[in-house]
């Protein structure tokens, strides 16, 4: 898989689950993410709903996205990003509207500043 340069990671690229203290090996405990990212990604665009020249669709070009949100998963192939985390003591956590994207289609990854203006 060809990698992408421009790629900035915000975190490493090991899930965010982790053994916890105290545990059982096979036991795993979910870290919700601190850092709050915009993600530019490439995507398929639908190019024409009507007869059109061949030579028009030379014209056309992928849509960019652009996607705020918490990674929670990130592995060769993908991350997946979620715009909701619910935590609460002593609680499972939950998260909500989880967005899959292939690697590939990512132009970069920023992690976001608080204050900061994009």
């Amino acid at each position: 898989m060809k990698k992408n340069k421009n790629l900035k990671q915000p975190c490493d690229k090991k899930n965010t689950f982790h053994s916890g203290e105290g545990m059982k090996k096979q036991e795993k405990i979910w870290v919700p993410p601190k850092a709050l990212v915009l993600v530019e990604w490439s995507d398929t665009n639908s190019v024409n709903s009507s007869w059109c020249p061949p030579m028009q669709l030379t014209t056309f070009v992928p849509t960019t996205c652009y996607t705020v949100g918490f990674i929670v998963l990130r592995d060769e192939d993908k991350i997946i990003l979620t715009q909701n985390i619910g935590v609460n003591p002593g609680a499972e956590s939950k998260i909500l509207h989880a967005m899959v994207i292939p690697i590939r289609c990512i132009k970069t990854i920023v992690e976001l500043k608080q204050g900061q203006i994009i």
